[in-house]
């Protein structure tokens, strides 16, 4: 039965054709899809997951990190009180403005912290420069990718530009740091940070609270909630806040997921037409064997050797479009991740959309009868 099937793939290439790309736009479409929401969770919580901490304190009401206000001095001193509370770290995320070399503004994210505590992984993607040297006057980085949004180099190392009416100096270049705003992340020691922005000695827009073991999180946020101005979070939970604005209430998520299921339809609407066409053709074929002895399964797998084929080959095919659009995109300042996760989820889903597309085939089969060849 399945040299019969394949051949009557081969017999009518231009079918066959068809519905291999049905099965490709439909992959492409979903993979690209999930691969930009995921791109988006990375992106809006990057800084939270990359800075670490057990338990976030920020000004009450911040409901998510691009949005945090300025808190005052005096809340260092506050958490540390708490007997769990090993450290507080200070953080600057913060927008503001830099001046292109026309004369123009570009909005960047700021993100400022001390460089000698935080070397391990602040800033991290660094492939030029050393953190130590943001200690320097505004010193910053930039990505590689946002350098020519500042009117800088390719390779941006030691070009100048103003910031905020301070001239600000590269001193170390990322790779692939994206901000979910589509803005430059420039990163700086705090000292740097409070200088450009007008702050004074002390003044963060976060304190990472490191804990003498993460158990003591519940306690030490219950602690820290008991003042009516300050707020707190495990880490964990404030980059799922952080997300859950982005991709809800932004309605990206909404908007993603309408498209992957658009994508999804077609591929079932081209599968399934085929399959029906390719049956269709060769029905009296299926019944003579149905006159010889052929069972409801070998009928069957006649159809299923057709959707395997198909499957398989528009699935590799839109795998492989789909990191060429991956390709195109970031470099079109959106994100994508095209985790094996993703990936194989995808191909999961695109699987039971051929199996859902070959059902009506299905049951032609299953109902042919012996007579039917007379």
């Amino acid at each position: 039965m399945r040299r019969i099937a394949l051949q009557s793939l081969l017999f009518d290439i231009g079918k066959l054709i068809t519905s291999v790309l049905g099965v490709a736009i439909a992959t492409t479409l979903l993979l690209a899809q999930i691969g930009i929401y995921e791109g988006m969770k990375v992106a809006s919580s990057r800084v939270i997951n990359n800075f670490g901490g057990d338990v976030w304190v920020m000004a009450r009401g911040t409901n998510v990190i691009d949005n945090a206000e300025i808190i005052s001095a005096g809340v260092r001193p506050l958490v540390l009180a708490h007997p769990c509370v090993v450290d507080a770290r200070g953080l600057i995320h913060s927008m503001t403005f830099a001046r292109r070399p026309d004369g123009s503004y570009e909005a960047v994210v700021l993100v400022g912290a001390d460089p000698r505590r935080e070397a391990s992984y602040f800033p991290w993607r660094l492939v030029a420069g050393l953190p130590s040297d943001l200690a320097q006057p505004v010193a910053v980085t930039v990505d590689r990718l946002d350098a020519h949004k500042l009117g800088l180099p390719k390779n941006p190392l030691g070009a100048t530009f103003e910031l905020y009416g301070q001239n600000a100096h590269v001193v170390g270049v990322t790779r692939g740091i994206r901000s979910i705003m589509v803005m430059p992340y420039l990163f700086t020691s705090l000292d740097n940070a409070r200088s450009v922005l007008g702050l004074t000695e002390g003044q963060v827009s976060q304190w990472v609270l490191d804990l003498t073991h993460p158990s003591c999180a519940p306690d030490v946020i219950a602690w820290v909630e008991r003042h009516s101005d300050i707020q707190a979070l495990n880490s964990k939970g404030w980059a799922e806040r952080t997300e859950q604005y982005w991709i809800k209430e932004s309605g990206a998520g909404s908007m993603l997921g309408l498209t992957a299921l658009l994508g999804l339809f077609v591929g079932i609407v081209i599968v399934g037409q085929t399959l029906y066409s390719l049956t269709q053709q060769h029905f009296k074929e299926l019944a003579m064997l149905r006159v010889i002895g052929a069972n409801a399964g070998e009928l069957v797998s006649f159809v299923a050797w057709q959707v395997l084929v198909i499957g398989i080959a528009g699935a590799v095919l839109g795998t492989g479009l789909a990191y060429g659009v991956g390709w195109i995109m970031e470099r079109s300042d959106i994100e994508v991740s095209l985790s094996n996760s993703v990936v194989s989820f995808g191909l999961v889903t695109i699987a039971a959309m051929c199996a859902l597309a070959a059902g009506y085939s299905v049951r032609a089969v299953l109902r042919i009868r012996g007579t039917e060849v007379f």
